[in-house]
């Protein structure tokens, strides 16, 4: 479907030129921050693919990212910036500059010079090949890498243009246009003497148009007509059948070509009367090249300010049949027919609610009650009086009958539009606004806020709005979206939206809303004091204000409907006029591209730092699909934009995410780019999808980023730490085991040579104390008894000497130590005393014992408990017994007890080193075996308290031997 803008281009021509000053278009002008740094531009082209290029003077060949206009990428440099034409073939841009011929691969600049050492001013591209044509050498082909001459200078030169005509061409130039055959010889010459600058087919009707010095011209044939006079034009394009002619002073004409049709200059919105070029692209944009800049025109809406008179229109609605009914303050016009019709006068008063019938009539309702119109225009009738209330504020078709909302009231009125209205009052409340949704009529309330009627009875009343009473909030208009969700328009509290749970503001601000339009795919247009802001069904609550609409007044009295059935435009009416806007699902799908990658403080160089950090790069952008980056380069900042939808992304919307980072899309409003900081190493996909607002999501783009991890990070070094740290804790558990075993090694040789050191001194004591007792006997003179001392004393010496040296040695060696000590002392005090030995059957024999270690106390029984007895016999007896897994040595004595022991050594003064030696050997003993040698010594007593003896106790672990 083709939009009004077309439509009303005739009824424009044949209007009256009181109208046309009222036409005025919203240009879009490129800025150095829109890439363009020099303001003379030769020609913006659109190649095959949607990329946008540029061909400027002093800036070279320039491309659009998305984002900006860039020198593409290249391994190499243009030789001249000053580019005079550009064209796509083949998938390689081919160029003219002031010096040479370019090939353009989209990675490297192929420079050729050119032949002749002529200016070149024009490519085309044909199925044959690439031509060019030289100012004074006349038109060239590219042909397997090298230039071939077609039509020669021969005879004329100062072209400017040429076309292809089947075999034949069209060269335009200083002389006039010449028609040439394949052989290069002229065929016909049209327009001699004048200055033609620039050519182009009329595919409707054939022949060709020719733009000159001083005007426009149509060769058919034999035939020349002059469409324009007294203009230089510069450029001709021809879209839609309209005629666009960009001329040297005067600005842009459109028409026909019998010369109908109006001029568009600056007092249209025009920067610059003075044109280098034009362009459509594939969205019907045009593309403007002025003197001191590059111009955009959206052709796709216009605005029609004052057409049917007047400066107010309140009421608007698109018939089934595609006609377009409006209400201005001169009356109600419908346009059909490419014609603007006036139907009739209205009556005073403000259209507040305007509606097509299920049987085509157009009804009005307003401030002079109900008006009703046949589909042909005929009035049917007007009923004011005869109804309840006059102020008519809203109509809806409910089958059989019309629902009326008035300023007291709802009424159901009977589609009989003759006579006298048939009606019942369904409610008596004024209401503002009806609307109709899943079998259930909400109306909008002065006071009450929302009465919900199902079947004629009122069911429920939404009288909160977001946590705020209906008292305190002005609403202008309610509807409903493919969600079931409730959106209401508020004129104090911005806009609302129920999801039949919760309240939520569509908007930050609270800026009025005046209506609601609904688009197929679920975006919101919400209709604003002088905007149009688009809310997307995704994205809820981030807003996009549509920048061709800021220019638009739309006013208080602002309303949208759909046009025809397929909603694929939408009207909005105001203070100033009309405005149609043809909805994005009738647009070829936005491109999105990754423009670039930046770090947040270095920019890399597309020329070096993404070839060394990239096996391969996209054409153009020299952006990587791969690239690999150093652990330091991990703030990231993203940059895209849409390809083929340029300026400043007007009109689309971007969403992106890391795929490995981001559960959700992440919506950016009016941002193109993205940024993340502090990427851990590792593998990412960036991507970035891209739809015009309120179609579906089309196919994006991505790219994968590799963080390289630090030496340490990597799974080597994870290894070699692991190995080291393994190691190091071996090396360390086995040094100091080692040492832990050198010191207990140390430590038992101490303990050993202290215990050595023990017995030494027990030895002598011993060996004193028998060396005394042979003396007594040599000094008696008794030989039998020296001898026999002797004999025992000898026996007992070799039983000390082969303990001597050992740790421990059995408990039977220990015994026969002991006996044979005994019997020394019992020869030595005549038998004074007797011994018993009690040896515990349980007791292994190997279970070792230190030597001489109870010897002492046996010792120290006899001389000093058993000696001094006078009265009686002396008893010793020493048991040896297994006693709770301990072995248990008692030495017991029935001799004067250690009392009258020490009373004797005080008058003597001498101090007894056995026992505090053996003591002492007892605690080594528990340092070097790790287990307690414990020693009690006890008195006895009598039943009359006196002492009767002495008991010593040692309780040793059991140690074998073969554990020494």
């Amino acid at each position: 479907m083709r939009t009004i803008f077309y439509r009303i281009l005739f009824l424009i021509w044949g209007s009256s030129a009181c109208f046309l000053h009222a036409q005025y278009y919203d240009f879009q002008k490129l800025s150095p921050e829109d890439g363009l740094r020099v303001p003379l531009v030769n020609k913006v082209y659109q190649d095959h693919s949607d990329n946008f290029w540029m061909a400027t003077m002093g800036d070279g060949l320039l491309w659009w990212n998305g984002a900006q206009f860039v020198r593409p990428f290249a391994s190499n440099a243009l030789d001249n910036d000053f580019v005079i034409d550009l064209i796509f073939w083949r998938d390689t841009i081919y160029l003219i500059t002031e010096e040479s011929f370019v090939k353009y691969d989209g990675k490297k600049f192929s420079i050729y010079p050119l032949p002749q050492s002529d200016r070149f001013v024009r490519l085309r591209s044909s199925a044959d090949g690439v031509f060019m044509l030289g100012h004074r050498s006349g038109l060239w082909r590219w042909h397997h890498d090298s230039f071939e001459n077609i039509i020669g200078s021969d005879t004329l030169d100062g072209w400017r243009d040429f076309l292809f005509a089947g075999d034949n061409y069209w060269l335009a130039g200083n002389s006039g246009l010449f028609h040439f055959s394949p052989s290069g010889e002229i065929i016909q010459r049209h327009l001699p003497d004048r200055n033609v600058r620039r050519l182009i087919y009329n595919n409707a009707k054939g022949g060709v148009f020719a733009g000159t010095t001083d005007g426009l011209f149509l060769v058919q044939n034999e035939r020349v007509l002059s469409i324009l006079r007294n203009v230089e034009v510069r450029d001709i394009v021809v879209n839609d059948e309209v005629l666009w002619v960009g001329t040297d002073g005067k600005g842009i004409w459109r028409g026909n070509e019998q010369g109908i049709g109006l001029w568009i200059a600056k007092d249209q919105g025009l920067s610059n009367n003075r044109i280098r070029s034009l362009r459509f692209d594939k969205l019907d944009r045009l593309w403007i090249t002025t003197t001191d800049g590059v111009l955009l025109l959206s052709s796709r809406y216009t605005s029609i300010d004052k057409r049917m008179g007047g400066d107010l229109y309140t009421g608007l609605r698109a018939s089934k049949t595609g006609d377009l009914w409006v209400c201005g303050a001169e009356g109600l016009f419908r346009f059909a027919d490419n014609t603007w019709l006036k139907i009739d006068d209205l009556p005073a008063g403000v259209v507040l609610s305007m509606i097509e019938d299920n049987d085509g009539n157009i009804c009005i309702g307003g401030e002079f009650g109900l008006l009703i119109y046949s589909a042909e225009g005929t009035k049917r009738c007007h009923w004011k009086d005869n109804l309840p209330d006059p102020f008519v504020t809203s109509i809806l078709d409910d089958e059989n009958s019309l629902l009326i909302g008035t300023a007291s009231g709802i009424l159901r009125l009977e589609k009989r539009y003759t006579g006298n209205p048939s009606y019942k009052v369904l409610y008596q409340e004024g209401v503002s606004s009806l609307k109709m949704h899943a079998g259930e009529l909400y109306a909008l309330t002065y006071a009450s806020g929302i009465l919900v009627f199902k079947d004629s009875e009122l069911v429920r009343t939404i009288n909160t709005f977001n946590g705020v009473q209906s008292s305190e909030v002005f609403i202008n208009a309610i509807s409903f979206d493919k969600f079931n969700r409730l959106w209401v328009a508020t004129d104090n509290r911005g806009g609302l939206m129920f999801d039949g749970q919760t309240w939520s503001k569509v908007f930050d601000d609270e800026q009025a809303v005046y209506s609601w339009y609904h688009s197929k795919s679920g975006d919101v247009f919400a209709v604003m004091e002088d905007e149009v802001r688009i809310v997307s069904s995704e994205k809820f609550g981030e807003e996009v204000k549509l920048s061709w609409f800021t220019s638009f007044s739309l006013g208080r009295n602002a309303r949208t409907f759909p046009f025809a059935d397929d909603g694929r435009v939408i009207f909005f009416t105001g203070t100033d006029g009309v405005l149609s806007v043809e909805l994005p699902e009738t647009l070829e799908d936005p491109k999105v591209l990754i423009a670039g990658i930046y770090r947040m403080d270095l920019y890399f160089d597309v020329h070096t730092a993404w070839v060394e950090k990239a096996q391969t790069v996209h054409n153009f952008s020299g952006v990587p699909s791969l690239v690999n980056l150093h652990h330091r380069e991990n703030y990231l900042r993203f940059a895209f934009g849409a390809v083929n939808a340029p300026l400043k992304n007007a009109g689309v919307d971007f969403r992106y995410r890391m795929r490995q980072l981001d559960p959700e899309w992440i919506y950016p409003s009016n941002l193109v780019e993205a940024v993340y900081t502090n990427l851990a190493p590792g593998r990412y996909t960036f991507e970035v999808e891209v739809r015009y607002l309120g179609s579906p999501w089309t196919s994006g783009n991505s790219i994968d980023i590799v963080i390289k991890a630090p030496w340490y990070q990597t799974w080597w070094f994870y290894i070699f730490l692991v190995i080291a740290s393994v190691s190091l804790v071996v090396g360390v558990v086995q040094y100091r085991s080692r040492q832990a075993e050198e010191r207990a090694r140390l430590e038992k040789a101490v303990l050993e040579n202290e215990r050595s050191a023990m017995r030494s001194q027990i030895n002598p004591h011993f060996l004193f104390n028998a060396l005394e007792s042979i003396g007594s006997f040599v000094m008696k003179n008794d030989v039998k008894s020296t001898m026999k001392y002797l004999n025992s004393f000898t026996k007992l010496m070799r039983l000390t000497l082969e303990a001597g040296g050992d740790t421990g040695h059995p408990v039977e060696s220990e015994i026969a130590l002991l006996r044979s000590y005994v019997e020394l002392e019992q020869l030595r005090f005549g038998h004074k005393f007797e011994v018993e030995f009690e040896v515990d059957e349980e007791i292994d024999y190997d279970i070792s014992i230190p030597p001489m270690l109870v010897q002492v106390h046996v010792e120290n029984a006899i001389l000093h408990g058993l000696r001094h007895l006078e009265t009686r016999k002396g008893l010793l007896q020493i048991r040896f017994k297994i006693l709770d897994e301990r072995l248990v040595v008692e030495v017991e004595d029935n001799g004067v007890g250690r009392s009258f022991h020490n009373q004797a050594q005080k008058k003597k003064g001498h101090r007894s080193m056995a026992l505090e030696i053996n003591r002492r050997r007892m605690e080594l003993l528990s340092k070097s075996f790790g287990h307690d040698f414990s020693l009690n010594i006890s008195d006895l007593y009598d039943g009359e308290a006196n002492s009767s003896g002495t008991k010593v106790s040692i309780s040793l672990p059991i140690i074998y031997l073969d554990s020494l």
